[in-house]
């Protein structure tokens, strides 16, 4: 094609016409002696140009005309400017700034070459380089949109030679072009003194496209004007580039051009083509049709889709179409699913072999940028070998019934122990108050410690104000005062204690949730951390977890230090809802009561939980399960409450820790152990541990174990079964309904190692403890729920050491409390011999030691009959001192 048009050009030159003669009155060049003055200013003929010599003003052009003939050079003296358009860009100014030096070099004077855009640098004859020249006319501005990327035309318009490419590479072409056979200069070596063109010279090369014309809605395309509606977009770059884009495809594809309008005048523009942004879309998350206006609309709802997704609606709807006419009609409907992501299109294999890490992590990357929901493929088995840095989540994911594997074995596996496999991250940054910031506060004449008050417009509204220019939106908020220690540990596990903390929700007036009211009082505080608690609500669901048990490394100096692995999920955001998550552990060491009566010693490293949450508020786990770990054993160092000897003692290895939340529910979670009616087995860790955290509930869940350690505040069991231990420290409401416990002589334990310890009221409501013996090799290495011992000690507030009185002698950081108002409400265990209320407590207890518990000041029995406060009640003075209340029966008999 391009010889044949080349071949067709040179026939054309050989017939050109013959026209009239033109007239060409031009004023002298700006720089008439053009750059070719010496240094004593004269022209290489020695005449100054404003001494004698000639010009262009004083030669007579026209009567150098001949017949068809255009005289553009006479007496070696330029008749012309050359002129660079600003569309040409930089291609332009060097191809006119080297016709100027190829010129002079042939000793002839001309001009340096000028811009387009001065209205002043106007002249009567130019050689015009580039589309649309400006103040030149419409005849000379040539429109690159009608040339297409490979068109040029060369054409004399007056006395103007217009050259002009739809590209630079074919502005290049045809400038070299014209000089070369129609200025016959590009191989000349001598001076040239005259010179001639055609006067109606014209040649055109436009484009070829396979697509010929666009209708939408029955109107051309080019009568539509593109209008860019990214209004509502913090960083709209993404956008406008695939607007662009757009326009430079559609302009490649067809040599259609549309020009961009304004969203201000929106209405002025007859037919439109509308970008949007739009988050208030249907689910498919990219939409394009045509409105009743008839315009022409492109949306979608996810930055980081949009380019994607429009490719594929431009290929489907126009670039990949063969046929030359595109008719786009006014029932354009046109949809596709953005709003989710696969880890297939990341990468992921999901065989079960191939490390699938990094498209895991790439597909979360992408999709928290944009907010779509990651999915998985039912069948895949996603294999994770090595865990560098954790996966972030803010996006709703479904694994849709997908298996992850998480291989823990080895010592690289080891070195990131501590890296959590998901951490759903925060939407906002928090406000973090150091001890530095806190006292420029208390420096500013503010008192933080006393100034927290009732609210008189508002009873019982704790607030404070001096903290409500930090807090904008309703805000978990935890307090620290490290100058402070509580829960300093007693027994083989003995520790120096932990700063005091509370954890609440405040508002921006500076109010305090009554519902997470403080609980502790704080004479100093060294750390304020405030998040808000609007994150966006997600789901993470339908997912089978396998971890691949660790293996003890010779690199970890086992016998002396704590290693626990955290690989699961890692919860920091508020409002997450974990749906239907199935985790078991793989390749645990086996149960050899040989070396322990309770399970395994020495043979792998503990897990810290599967599920752990930290500063979250509003988290619901729901139609989950869960598993309980193998008991492992850690050799401690002799303290001060072991008498001086060393102790083999059990590490906690969770599924389950609550770490300084508010409002953790769980519904429907049952331990794997439950479906092989092992619930009671305490060769299983405790599935569940809690650390200053408030209102944590569990609803018809089946686990072995409710742990409170570092204290808890307020919780609520209902429809619940526990294996073997109800464990509490801290303090609020603690509410039980239909919770029945298998196996251990106590429904409730209070921590001795923290001071047994629980400020607050205790309800139980058809509670039931059914005295099922426990597994321990004692009892023969058999697990048997039928086993019924004579068990009968409802609640035990105390310890599990009645003649240790060397508890009472420790410092727990806090004054230590049995639980205000006990209410016992149809109560009922396997056996009615020895039922107590409290159990385990010394006399001591209430006489001759320092710190005594604040004793129960009411035992409330209702539809049951009332029994004994405690055992030996002649001994238990203080005990017989505690105001019982009968209320009988007050439900209906059936």
């Amino acid at each position: 094609m391009k010889n044949s048009f080349w071949k067709l050009l040179l026939l054309l030159l050989s017939l050109s016409l013959t026209l009239c003669l033109f007239a060409c009155n031009v004023e002298t060049p700006d720089s008439g002696n053009g750059g070719n003055e010496d240094e004593n200013g004269e022209n290489d003929d020695g005449n100054k140009p404003d001494e004698g010599g000639n010009t262009a003003d004083s030669i007579d052009w026209g009567s150098l005309e001949t017949a068809g003939k255009m005289a553009i050079i006479s007496q070696g003296i330029a008749r012309f400017q050359v002129v660079y358009t600003t569309e040409a860009g930089s291609t332009g100014i060097r191809e006119a700034e080297n016709l100027v030096k190829t010129l002079r070099d042939l000793g002839v004077t001309v001009a340096d070459a000028v811009s387009d855009k001065d209205a002043a640098n106007v002249k009567d004859c130019e050689i015009i380089i580039g589309t649309g020249a400006r103040h030149r006319g419409d005849e000379v501005n040539v429109n690159s949109k009608y040339l297409g990327e490979k068109g040029l035309t060369i054409k004399i318009v007056g006395t103007r030679i217009v050259i002009a490419g739809g590209s630079a590479a074919e502005l290049k072409t045809a400038i070299n072009y014209y000089v070369k056979n129609e200025m016959d200069i590009s191989s000349k070596t001598t001076e040239i003194k005259e010179l001639a063109v055609d006067n109606t010279y014209f040649q055109e090369k436009l484009t070829t496209y396979l697509i010929e014309s666009i209708t939408v809605n029955g109107v051309d395309l080019r009568e539509y004007t593109v209008i860019e509606d990214f209004a509502s977009v913090t960083d709209a770059g993404y956008a406008m580039e695939n607007v662009r884009n757009f326009r430079e495809e559609l302009y490649s594809n067809s040599g259609y051009w549309l020009d961009y309008g304004t969203l201000e005048n929106i209405d002025s523009y007859e037919h439109k083509v509308i970008f949007r942004y739009n988050t208030d879309m249907d689910e498919s998350g990219f939409n394009s049709y045509i409105d009743d206006n008839g315009d022409w609309i492109i949306e979608c709802a996810y930055a980081n889709a949009f380019d994607n997704a429009y490719y594929a609606f431009m290929k489907t709807l126009i670039f990949g179409q063969v046929k030359p006419e595109i008719n786009i009609p006014g029932t354009l409907n046109y949809k596709k699913r953005v709003c989710e992501v696969t880890y297939e299109e990341f990468g992921a294999v999901g065989d079960g072999e191939t490390d699938d890490f990094q498209a895991l992590y790439d597909t979360h990357v992408y999709a928290n940028a944009g907010g779509q929901k990651v999915l998985g493929s039912a069948s895949a088995r996603y294999y994770v070998k090595h865990l560098p840095y954790t996966i972030p989540v803010k996006t709703n994911v479904d694994f849709q019934g997908a298996t992850i594997i998480v291989n823990d074995k080895g010592s690289d596996e080891y070195k990131t122990r501590g890296v959590s496999l998901f951490t759903f991250e925060r939407d906002y940054a928090g406000v973090i108050l150091n001890e530095a910031d806190i006292d420029k506060i208390e420096a500013s004449g503010v008192d933080i410690t006393l100034d927290i008050y009732i609210d008189e417009n508002n009873p019982g509204t704790t607030s404070l104000p001096w903290l409500a220019e930090y807090i904008e939106y309703k805000s978990y908020v935890l307090f620290k005062n490290s100058h402070h220690k509580d829960v300093i540990r007693h027994g083989s596990n003995e520790t120096k204690g932990e700063d005091r903390r509370d954890v609440f929700i405040m508002y921006p007036d500076g109010s305090i949730d009554p519902e997470t009211e403080v609980c502790f009082e704080f004479d100093d505080i060294t750390r304020i951390e405030i998040y808000r608690v609007d994150d966006a609500p997600i789901v993470f669901e339908n997912g089978n977890f396998i971890n691949q048990c660790c293996e003890v490394v010779t690199e970890t100096n086992f016998d002396n230090k704590y290693h626990a692995y955290e690989r699961g999920l890692n919860i920091h955001r508020s409002n997450v809802t974990i749906r239907n998550i199935h985790h078991e552990m793989e390749d645990e060491p086996f149960l050899d009561t040989s070396v322990s009566q309770w399970g395994t010693l020495h043979e792998s490293y503990p897990y810290y939980a599967f599920i752990l949450t930290e500063n979250t508020y509003n988290l619901l786990v729901e139609d989950c399960q869960i598993t309980g770990h193998t008991t492992y054993y850690q050799d401690k160092e002799a303290t001060s409450s072991t008498n001086g000897k060393p102790n083999p003692v059990a590490q906690g290895t969770y599924d389950i820790c609550v770490e300084e939340s508010i409002g953790v529910v769980f519904r429907n979670v049952v331990q794997i152990q439950a479906l092989d009616n092992n619930l009671g087995d305490n060769r299983y860790w405790g599935i569940m541990s809690s650390n200053w955290s408030k209102d944590t509930e569990f609803h018809n869940c089946q686990i072995n174990r409710f742990d409170a350690h570092r204290t808890f505040w307020g919780a609520k069991l209902v429809d619940t079964t526990i294996g073997h231990s109800i464990n509490l420290v801290g303090g609020g409401e603690l509410y039980m309904e239909n919770v029945t416990k298998l196996v251990t002589d106590y429904f409730i334990t209070t921590r001795s190692d923290y001071g047994g310890t629980f400020r607050g009221n205790i309800t139980l409501v058809d509670c039931r403890l059914d005295g099922v013996s426990a597994y321990n090799s004692t009892l023969g290495g058999v697990y048997d729920p039928t086993n019924k011992a004579k068990y009968g000690t409802v609640i035990k507030i105390g310890f599990s050491n009645n003649n240790n009185t060397g508890y009472w002698d420790w410092d727990f950081g806090y004054d230590c409390y049995m639980p205000k108002n006990v209410v016992l409400d149809n109560f009922t265990s396997g056996t009615t011999d020895g039922m107590y209320v409290f159990n385990s407590l010394v006399d001591d207890v209430f006489t001759t030691i320092a710190k005594p518990l604040v004793k129960t000041e009411t035992v409330t029995f209702r539809n049951m009959e009332s029994f004994a406060i405690c055992p030996y009640a002649d001994t238990y003075a203080e005990m017989n001192a505690i105001t019982i209340v009968n209320e009988g029966y007050t439900k209906e008999e059936e």
